[in-house]
């Protein structure tokens, strides 16, 4: 996967988890895995949203894909 797709993901995540927690519902700030999926394929339409999904659980989270 490209380096501009590797650190647009991480830009999400980190705009995700500097965000403010909701007041009224006492939501947390974070981000979710479907969400930044969405948005790379909005941002990139050609990108293998598999290997978003296994960047996101082996690189950033460390993490082996659970099948």
């Amino acid at each position: 996967m490209d380096n501009i797709i590797k650190n647009r993901i991480k830009e999400i995540m980190t705009e995700a988890n500097s965000g403010k927690v909701n007041e009224d519902n006492k939501h947390t700030k974070g981000w979710s895995m479907l969400g930044i999926i969405d948005q790379i394929e909005k941002e990139f339409s050609s990108v293998d949203k598999d290997m978003v999904k296994d960047f996101i659980i082996k690189d950033i989270c460390g993490l082996d894909k659970v099948k």
